[in-house]
């Protein structure tokens, strides 16, 4: 529990790019004039490199500084299981690099709300089948790989949708 404690923390402070974009992303992408629209995928695509760059760079440091932060903090004894580690640093990469995705496949007109809700639900029950599972089989490093899993399949799911809303190619 206190192993995580980095990535609760990045997690919010990486969104909050999203949250303070979404407005301005909405209106353009609203908007019936052409210029706005290339503005809007200029934009998602550097949000979504920018937390992309983000997720990865923090799971990273994650790694690097938690066995030390929990050493100093509250004592060796506490120290997670390397695989822990590496499945809670997927977890937080995968969260904080499909955030725009999300954000934006949500903001597609009112296809876009319905395929989000979609997706998102379906994701969310095939997190907690492949949770219960993992729990299951004892498996503590599973559950988070279950939810990192999860997470990709909705990315890809609304960034495919995203993409084709934007007419942005996906090659």
């Amino acid at each position: 529990q206190l192993n995580y404690k980095l990535c609760e923390l990045a997690v919010p402070t990486f969104a909050m790019l999203s949250f303070a974009l979404m407005p301005k992303l909405t209106q353009l992408i609203a908007s019936v004039d052409a210029s706005d629209r290339a503005r809007a995928v200029t934009h998602f695509l550097k949000l979504n490199q920018i937390q992309t760059f983000l997720g990865c760079a923090s799971a990273m440091g994650y790694l690097l500084i938690n066995n030390l932060f929990i050493r100093l903090w509250i004592g060796e004894e506490h120290l997670a299981p390397l695989l822990w580690q590496f499945a809670f640093a997927c977890n937080l990469a995968v969260t904080v690099s499909g955030d725009a995705v999300i954000q934006v496949a949500g903001r597609c007109g009112s296809k876009g709300v319905r395929m989000a809700g979609l997706a998102i639900g379906s994701t969310a029950l095939l997190n907690l089948g492949l949770s219960y599972l993992s729990m299951m089989l004892g498996s503590i490093a599973g559950i988070p790989l279950a939810t990192s899993l999860a997470q990709v399949i909705l990315v890809y799911m609304l960034g495919r949708f995203s993409l084709g809303y934007l007419q942005i190619p996906s090659g």
